[in-house]
């Protein structure tokens, strides 16, 4: 797989760099623009790019580990 910076392939892909970033750290699932068009982009299954445990379930934005709580 060719080397990408994550900022510029968030802006291609027209998503947040921290979205993408949490996601491929594994610390959020994928949301579906990145379910989308990332496989596209890289040439690669959405499998080959994400684990079964983060593909399980669709993006829950409101489970994000760093929202403030009130």
């Amino acid at each position: 797989m060719q080397y990408r910076p994550i900022r510029a392939t968030a802006e291609e892909l027209g998503v947040e760099y921290n979205h993408l970033r949490f996601a491929l750290y594994g610390q959020v699932r994928p949301n579906d623009r990145v379910r989308r068009r990332l496989p596209r982009l890289l040439g690669h299954p959405l499998e080959d790019l994400f684990s079964a445990e983060s593909l399980a379930k669709p993006h829950d934005a409101s489970k994000n580990p760093w929202r403030v709580q009130s």
